[in-house]
């Protein structure tokens, strides 16, 4: 979801790798918090996974954005991607065993 229609000002970047069913349920969890007023604007980056987990995330959850960069660019790397992918005031940045 775009910044602009997160109200709660607020966003979560959860970096993926093989997660498998554990990054939907991340991702679920993320939206069902209302807890500011708003959800999060949420942003996956996946850092090169081959189990489907990210592809299984967008189809999903559509408002979710959904980055690829190619590679694993490691964890502090693919965190910084998702951050600047986002317009939040406020970012947590969260394994998807979250």
């Amino acid at each position: 979801m775009p910044a602009s229609d997160t109200e709660s000002g607020w966003a979560a970047v959860v970096i993926n790798y093989e997660a498998g069913e554990a990054l939907r349920e991340c991702v679920r969890s993320l939206l069902d918090d209302t807890s500011a007023g708003h959800p999060p604007e949420v942003v996956v980056v996946d850092n090169g996974s081959s189990d489907g987990s990210a592809a299984a995330v967008a189809r999903s959850f559509p408002a979710v954005t959904v980055l690829h960069p190619g590679a694993n660019l490691g964890y502090a790397r693919a965190a910084n991607l998702g951050i600047i992918a986002t317009d939040a005031p406020v970012v947590a940045v969260c394994n998807p065993d979250l």
